[in-house]
């Protein structure tokens, strides 16, 4: 068995750093002409399980909700994606292409990915295991998602004011795609206050001293760690083991911080 990663905050210079790699690296992709570049999906891995597939932005740089008085992203420190997988050179290369054309042709960058959803027939899709979603962008997954019925779509967000304006805009979550596969979660952090109108699902964190965000959020479901196998039983109707796919408005889930 797998000894399991002791969880640790990253310097502020450490985490400086590697969105500086990939900012780099993103401002030469803008510079070299983005139109040479397509939007990438990535196959599913350890966390995310075989089935489902994942389109990812920069972590902090493309975190609207992240950034501090100094113009720098990751507000917060801590972030799974930035700590975890962001040295990989090949990981940093697929975040800077996504995030150059994200910055330049939202509309292509959103427009490529549901297409090939459609050509691959991808039944699962988790948006953004790195970076999060502008105010515009919650507009686009809507259009995705009604483009693609037969994929669900699962993003977390510390954009909570951005998505309460496209609820609100849309007139109530009753007329949206939301919770037919299209599948929100707020993601809760020490030191942020969540705004939560609509009471949408929260992800809540749990560190290894016993401190969590969550309070008294009811019911709570755990993170089982494969977000294929959750699926699996999702679409099983099997909601006590359906993690985040299955989570309702006033509903919570909670990871271990890693």
């Amino acid at each position: 068995m797998a000894k399991k990663k002791r969880f640790v905050v990253f310097s502020r210079k450490a985490i400086n750093n590697r969105m500086s790699q990939m900012r780099t690296r993103r401002d030469a992709i803008i510079a070299d002409g983005v139109e040479k570049y397509h939007v990438r999906l990535m196959n599913g891995n350890s966390k995310t399980g075989i089935n489902c597939r994942t389109c990812s932005l920069i972590p902090g740089v493309d975190c609207v909700n992240c950034v501090g008085k100094d113009g720098k992203g990751c507000l917060y420190g801590g972030c799974y994606d930035l700590q975890n997988v962001c040295w990989q050179p090949d990981v940093q290369e697929t975040r800077a292409v996504n995030s150059a054309i994200h910055k330049e042709d939202p509309e292509r960058y959103w427009s490529e990915m549901t297409m090939q959803v459609r050509a691959q027939f991808v039944t699962e899709l988790r948006i953004n295991v790195g970076g999060d979603l502008t105010n515009e962008d919650f507009f686009y997954i809507e259009d995705m998602g009604k483009a693609n019925r037969s994929c669900h779509h699962l993003f977390f967000t510390k954009n909570d004011r951005g998505i309460a304006k496209f609820i609100e805009a849309c007139g109530g979550i009753e007329n949206t795609q939301y919770f037919k596969n299209v599948h929100p979660v707020l993601s809760a952090w020490p030191g942020m206050e969540l705004y939560n109108p609509y009471n949408l699902p929260v992800a809540h964190v749990k560190f290894p001293n016993g401190d969590c965000t969550a309070e008294d959020w009811e019911p709570i479901y755990l993170c089982g760690g494969n977000c294929s196998e959750c699926f699996y039983h999702y679409a099983g109707h099997n909601k006590k083991a359906s993690g985040c796919w299955g989570l309702e408005c006033g509903e919570a889930v909670i990871f271990d911080a890693h």
